[in-house]
This record gives C-alpha cells, sequence and structure tokens, in this order.
C-alpha cells in the first residue's frame, strides 16, 4: 500500500501515452522499470511493457522486505483505528449472525483477528499471495482450528482456487487494503465473484485505498502520512466503485467511513 522510495504516482494500468510500443518496449528493462514514471510503461500497443510492469510490481508482494515494511507502516496509518471501527460497527450492524467469513488480502490476519473477537464461534478462509503475509497469518491462526489460510492471487479468478471451501457460500466477505493492487476490470469481475459467493443477505465490506479526485490531492495525502505511493496501486475512485458494486447487483451500496484516500465501502446481497 504506501512505501517509501517509489515515484509512481496514483495511476491505474491501461493509462496511454504518446511513447511507441518500441520505445515503450526498450525502457521496460527489468532493472529499470520500477524507477521510471509509468506513461513510459502505457505506450498504445505496449503490450510487453505492461505485462512486465504488472509482473514485477506483483513480484515486490513475493518480497519478504516489502511485506514487512508496509506491516510497520499500516499500524502508523492515521485514523486507521476510527476506520477499523467503522468497519467492525457495520459488520454488526449488518450480520447479526455470522458464520463463515471469507477475508480477501489477509496479509498478517489483522483484520479477521478483529472480527473474531465479536464472532468467537465463526469460520474463516483468509486468502493471501504473499509468502510472508501466509506466515504471518498462519502464525497468528495456529491455535485456532476454525480459520483455514490458503494461497491466492486476487489477480486470478476466485473459481480457479482448487479449495472447494473458498466457493461459499459465506455471510461475510471483508477485504482490508488489498484490492486496490488489481487492475480496474479485475476489480469489477472480482466484486461479482463475492456477489455470486455470499449467501442471500451476505454482506460485503471493503476498506480500502481508493484515488484521490486530484493527483494535487493525492501528492497532499501522501504528505501527510509521510510515505511515497506503493508502485502496485491501481487505485479507483470511490464513486466508480460503488457503481461498479451497485451493477453486480449489492444493495444499499455506500461509501460508509472515509478519510482522505482511505474508504470504507461496501453492500449487501439481496435476500
Amino acid at each position: 500500500m504506501f512505501v517509501k522510495n517509489c515515484r509512481l504516482g496514483q495511476h491505474n494500468l491501461g493509462k496511454r501515452s504518446g511513447v511507441s510500443s518500441t520505445s515503450a518496449k526498450r525502457r521496460c528493462h527489468p532493472a529499470e522499470a520500477t524507477a521510471l514514471p509509468k506513461k513510459h510503461l502505457y505506450a498504445e500497443g505496449a503490450e510487453e511493457g505492461l505485462l512486465l510492469y504488472s509482473l514485477l510490481m506483483s513480484n515486490q508482494w513475493q518480497s519478504r522486505d516489502h511485506a514487512a515494511n508496509y506491516l510497520t507502516r499500516a499500524q502508523v496509518l492515521p485514523h486507521r483505528d476510527k476506520a477499523e471501527a467503522a468497519l467492525l460497527e457495520l459488520i454488526q450492524q449488518r450480520v447479526p449472525s455470522l458464520t463463515q467469513v471469507l477475508d480477501l488480502g489477509t496479509g498478517n490476519g489483522h483484520t479477521l483477528a478483529l472480527i473474531f473477537q465479536d464472532y468467537p464461534k465463526a469460520r474463516g478462509i483468509a486468502l493471501d499471495f504473499s509468502p510472508f503475509m501466509l506466515e504471518q497469518a498462519k502464525e497468528r491462526f495456529s491455535n485456532n482450528p476454525a480459520v483455514r489460510i490458503l494461497q491466492h492471487d486476487l489477480d486470478t479468478p476466485l473459481h480457479s482456487c482448487t479449495n472447494d471451501e473458498i466457493q461459499g457460500p459465506f455471510d461475510l466477505v471483508v477485504s482490508s487494503f488489498a484490492i486496490h493492487h488489481v487492475d480496474d476490470t479485475r476489480k469489477q469481475a472480482l466484486y461479482q465473484e463475492i456477489y455470486d459467493r455470499l449467501r442471500p443477505g451476505g454482506f460485503f465490506a471493503n476498506l480500502e485505498h481508493v484515488a484521490s479526485p486530484t493527483q494535487a490531492l493525492h501528492e497532499e495525502f501522501l504528505a501527510i502520512i509521510k510515505a511515497e505511493e506503493d508502485p502496485s496501486n491501481q487505485l479507483a475512485n470511490v464513486e466508480n466503485q460503488l457503481s461498479w458494486l451497485r451493477n453486480c447487483g449489492f444493495s444499499g451500496v455506500e461509501c460508509y467511513w472515509k478519510w482522505r484516500e482511505i474508504a470504507l465501502l461496501a453492500g449487501t446481497r439481496p435476500a
């Protein structure tokens, strides 16, 4: 989510510039790609450059240092406690009885552990694809047989997971600062996959890093939290994401809490 020493802005994959395909491919040498402005990687027809860039950014989460750095910074993220309080309150209001929960991009299991404090009898499935994060989550829940920790990349459709338990149905699907790492097309598909795995009346809550309306506000946000942007970020604005959720069939779709680029987006699958 937030790391130091990356100067790539808040653009999404698919942004185009006037750079030729040949130029983009040349600029995308693995040793240089992460230090380049993204505009050089979004040339029309520069599919190879985009693929390489996406692979490089994905690989960052395979790094223990990158994942550990995120956890350190997340602990001091301004207003995180208020955001999580809003998330937990909303879940309690929308899900009075919780049996099964799916946590997408669980990280070290922090959010799922908070939910289990309110629903100690629930069973949970937690997904992540970072080896370091999976280790941390497994350690956190080592004494809780009600939690299954599975490796899965959110860039890959949920139905491709060989473990049938991930197919639901769930009373609750939750995600915390994870879905913004996939591109907008995948976000929309993932939202539909989430909807399909909720029982009627089930609830989806996404505590997320979202895009600012302007680059200036985005830079102001980064200055406030004293960080530069994680180059794997593919931020989408609140309005678009609420529209995508509604298009999937969710009801009661709303941004229930927001501070700058931190937002709580949620909706219910109609009963």
